[in-house]
Order: C-alpha cells, then structure tokens, then sequence
C-alpha cells in the first residue's frame, strides 16, 4: 500500500524533523490541518504550553486560559483580533497548539491524524 508507506515515512519525519517542517514539506505552505487533541490537552492551561510573553499575556488578556478556549478562539477566527497579538504571536500559537496536540497521540493516532492530511489535502 503506497499510502501506508507514505504514512510512515510522514511519521519517521516528524519524529526526526519536527511536525510543522513536515506538514510543509509534505503538503506545502497552505495546508489544511484538523488539531489533533485530547481532553488532558485542552485542559491543559496557556502557561504550560511554553508560549512566548506576549502570546501568553494577550491570550489571558482576553479571557483565554486554557488549551480550549485558544482552539476555539483559532476555530471561530476570533484570535487575530485579539489586540496586540501580531502575525508571528498567532502563527506561534497555532503551532505550539498543533505540535503539542501531535506529540501526545498515539502511534495509531498518528497514522490516523496523516490519513486525515491526505483526505483534507488531496
């Protein structure tokens, strides 16, 4: 199965290269990309993702406190509206979100989360 093999190599990629460098080099710089998280993720709150001060400050500014509430936010396109928060604060809060969620799946998960890729990205 070439999918399947690709998939793996998508996997061995991400392991040895970081998740945002393969989904770019995979499927270019306009993909289409579904969070993969879980609910001790989402829980998780804004100061233990590692964001940046003036992420983290402007998030919990507006109310955001936790992992939910930014996914939400990026989902309903609320976060590039939040004041203060420039381009590189909210592409590194979608990143750190996306990494994070990444790293805490499984190995079926994984494969599941590059199946989806192939499906929203063609």
């Amino acid at each position: 199965m070439k999918k399947e093999k690709i998939t793996n190599e998508l996997i061995a990629s991400a392991e040895q290269n970081g998740l945002i460098q393969t989904l770019y080099e995979a499927f270019g710089d306009s993909v289409n990309v579904r969070i993969p998280l879980g609910k001790s993720t989402l829980d998780m709150s804004v100061d233990e993702v590692g964001f940046s001060v003036r992420a983290s400050n402007c998030l919990k500014r507006t109310g955001i406190l936790h992992v939910r509430e930014a996914v939400d936010a990026i989902e309903e396109g609320r976060l590039p509206n939040i004041r203060n928060l420039g381009r590189k604060s909210y592409i590194e809060i979608k990143t750190k979100i996306l990494d994070l969620g990444y790293r805490r799946l499984t190995e079926p998960e994984k494969r599941r989360f590059f199946y989806d890729m192939f499906e929203m990205n063609g």
